[in-house]
């Protein structure tokens, strides 16, 4: 090989790895912030997040993987926004999530953020909609069941259908089903409060006091998930106050 050759060939490997330790390094930078944002809950942070994440994906060439986390910050502020404001954001949430699914017809991650958008959107619609919904609700997050790889989004996927079966008006419940689905849940997110509290709560709505106090007190007794901190102190409150109703039922 001529040494001009060689040389040329040494660049160009450089050059393609530090582009990618770049994009790698920018990649992870938007999840480190996104992680935290969300664990804290800081919208100040979601806030300047969500606009860094739209003026990446004004670019042409931005990946799936902005588009769908610009679709999951969308949805985690709706979550905290104000009630006027909750309903735009998971409008944004859903449709920045179905762009990507007409891209990349296998990112199951595309796939639960469009669900849960989509559960979140049931509470405004009138009741004939809500069927439509809840129809896309089970589509989508059935699709991000058969899809998803990592333990955590599949875990809250798993939670997701869980409450889908616990919560809907009758005949569309199924509380075998609920029961089963959380405990698949369980065995993927051992570490996170937020299953034992919709878990306890669903045994509380079906009779099963001892069990449901149980599982409350294990929210109670648990490390915060460190990706879900200020919700675990959340779940706290809520665990103690169901723990205070079982007592003066049973009082």
């Amino acid at each position: 090989m001529k040494r001009t050759t060689r040389l040329s060939w040494i660049l160009f490997l450089y050059l393609s790895t530090s582009t990618f330790l770049f994009f790698g390094s920018a990649f992870g930078n938007l999840i480190e912030r996104f992680n935290n944002a969300r664990s804290l809950q800081d919208v100040r942070e979601m806030e300047r997040l969500i606009l860094d994440l739209e003026k990446e994906v004004s670019n042409a060439n931005s990946s799936s993987f902005v588009h769908i986390l610009l679709a999951e910050s969308y949805l985690e502020y709706g979550l905290w926004a104000e009630q006027k404001n909750k309903k735009l954001f998971f409008e944004k949430a859903l449709a920045q999530a179905e762009d990507v699914i007409k891209n990349d017809s296998k990112n199951g991650r595309a796939y639960y953020v469009a669900a849960v958008a989509v559960s979140r959107l049931i509470e405004y619609a009138f009741i004939f909609e809500k069927l439509a919904l809840l129809n896309q609700f089970d589509e989508y997050m059935s699709k991000a069941l058969e899809l998803l790889d990592d333990k955590l989004y599949k875990g809250l996927a798993y939670m997701g259908m869980a409450l889908r079966y616990t919560n809907p008006p009758w005949p569309l419940n199924d509380y075998r089903k609920a029961e089963q689905l959380f405990k698949e849940a369980e065995r993927l997110i051992p570490d996170y409060s937020g299953l034992y509290l919709n878990f306890g709560a669903f045994y509380l709505k079906i009779g099963n006091r001892q069990k449901a106090q149980e599982l409350f007190e294990k929210v109670v007794s648990m490390q915060p998930h460190l990706l879900f901190k200020k919700s675990h102190e959340d779940n706290v409150v809520r665990a103690r106050e169901y723990l205070k109703q079982i007592k003066q039922r049973g009082g």
